[in-house]
């Protein structure tokens, strides 16, 4: 709970209080973490659903699943520690390498011979 107070009228409005602005007890800081569903994480940090969806099966991101109106919603619990290690992983698109069309074809043409000498090669094996 967020504060202690004298009635018990009091304390559970606190509380509720702070669950409607999303926060629940165990973070770092200062006891609170704030909780965001999955579409508000992706927004938040600029990565797409799908990507957030991998994080969390993989176990990356803290979660809570609740029943809200009769259906399950995921939360992600946001922790400093947590995201300060996300942060550093997601490449910011200004330092992505700008290369011309020219380039990805030459690529995409390397990527193509390989292929197909893979294929070759387990053509011969079977």
């Amino acid at each position: 709970m967020a504060r202690t107070y004298k009635s018990f009228a009091q304390s559970y409005i606190c509380k509720t209080h702070c669950e409607c602005l999303g926060y629940l007890e165990g973070s770092t800081n200062g006891g609170l973490m704030e909780k965001v569903t999955i579409k508000a994480y992706a927004v938040k940090h600029k990565l797409s659903i799908f990507n957030v969806v991998k994080m969390l099966k993989s176990k990356k991101l803290k979660t809570v699943v609740e029943e809200e109106d009769g259906k399950e919603i995921t939360y992600i619990l946001l922790d400093e520690i947590i995201e300060k290690e996300i942060k550093k992983k997601i490449i910011p698109s200004s330092e992505k390498v700008k290369c011309t069309i020219e380039d990805e074809i030459k690529l995409l043409k390397a990527e193509v011979k390989l292929l197909k000498l893979e294929i070759e090669k387990l053509k011969i094996k079977t």
